[in-house]
């Protein structure tokens, strides 16, 4: 008798439509209840089905006494499915046999859906495949616009999407053909060339004299080598800038010396004759020095100098060179305006020295956080 089927009547539409609206909270009834089977489902088959539904002559081989209290019902989902097909259908019981309640009836069907519904979490989770998708053109526009702030359209040149099911953004749909990639090649320097600008100006601006354009008026002051200012006795080299106002500049002077004596080249700095400071330079070529002071030029064509005090030549020829002079100031110029794209990737100019694998890590782990 549990192997018939028949088309669904009215009256058993309506109990599946309360059964449905029962079941809604069913999980949180029962869900917890170990022995479901034991309050919810026996008390009704003892009352109308154990008699055919048990025993060695169980009707259809269904004998309803082998379950207890311990039955979990999702364990053997087709059975009960058939149960509660058949009791919707008000096949079971037979219309010669005493017949449940509507609550009755009701109440089991809940407590089946209600078994049905648990899960089992002692198996392996096999939650199915998800497709990792690309994006649509429409998505990746907008990505791009919210992520690099940048007013771009690069997918507009795109291949078009695929659809499927009225719908361009189904992953098992969109493809990643060739040209698709190339186009992601191609649209990856065009968003950074207008993201990141690489036309700023250094802030502090920032001007190198090279130690053999200085100017001297003796010949033991002279260039040496195609690069440097060689100061062969007492004497200085100058150069002078164009200062608009009076402001603070930073000067950075690499500079070495041919060691004799007992003491080092000491080098003089100057401005418009007015002696900044002494260095002395125990370095030789291998390894040059790099001094930095700070000094307040007055606005017009100040003259910087650098001078060599202390040449030494009877054991020895002691000799002091300079590599350059980097200018940089004035120290108080208002930055440069940066764009907010430019400014969120790469909010300052790296510290002169500064690796590109420190710069780039610390900007990656900025945007992380």
């Amino acid at each position: 008798m549990f192997q018939s089927r028949k088309l669904l009547s009215p009256l058993a539409r309506l109990h599946l439509g309360a059964l449905a609206l029962l079941s809604l909270n069913a999980p949180l009834l029962f869900a917890q209840d170990a022995s479901l089977f034991q309050t919810e489902l026996w008390p009704i088959f003892e009352k109308y089905c154990v008699d055919c539904h048990s025993g060695e002559k169980a009707k259809a081989d269904v004998d309803l006494t082998q379950f207890g209290a311990e039955t979990k019902l999702y364990e053997e989902r087709s059975f009960w499915e058939l149960v509660s097909e058949l009791v919707v259908e008000r096949e079971m019981p037979p219309d010669n046999k005493p017949q449940p309640t509507e609550n009755e009836r009701i109440a089991l069907l809940t407590a089946i859906e209600a078994g049905l519904a648990e899960l089992d979490c002692g198996t392996d989770a096999r939650p199915g495949r998800v497709t990792a998708r690309r994006l649509n053109r429409n998505e990746y526009n907008n990505t791009i616009r919210d992520l690099m702030l940048v007013d771009l359209s690069p997918a507009d040149g795109f291949p078009a999407d695929e659809v499927g099911y009225g719908f361009d953004n189904i992953g098992d749909v969109l493809t990643l053909s060739p040209i698709q990639m190339e186009r992601y090649l191609d649209a990856a320097v065009e968003i950074t060339e207008a993201a990141i600008r690489t036309d700023i100006p250094t802030w502090p601006p920032e001007e190198r004299h090279q130690g053999e354009d200085f100017i001297s008026d003796t010949d033991d002051v002279r260039p040496d080598r195609d690069r440097y200012l060689g100061l062969f006795r007492e004497g200085e080299g100058w150069m002078q800038l164009e200062v608009e106002k009076p402001s603070v500049y930073r000067l950075r002077i690499r500079s070495f010396g041919d060691q004799a004596g007992p003491e080092a080249p000491r080098m003089s700095v100057s401005v418009n004759g007015d002696r900044v400071t002494e260095i002395d330079v125990p370095v030789t070529s291998v390894e040059p020095q790099i001094d930095e002071i700070e000094v307040t030029l007055p606005a017009g064509r100040p003259k910087i100098a650098v001078g060599y005090l202390n040449n030494f030549n009877s054991n020895g020829d002691r000799n002091l060179f300079v590599d350059y002079i980097d200018v940089i100031g004035p120290l108080d110029a208002p930055k440069p305006d940066i764009p907010p794209s430019h400014a969120k990737w790469i909010p300052e100019r790296p510290a002169p020295g500064t690796e590109l694998r420190a710069v780039v890590g610390k900007i990656a782990l900025d945007q992380a956080l």
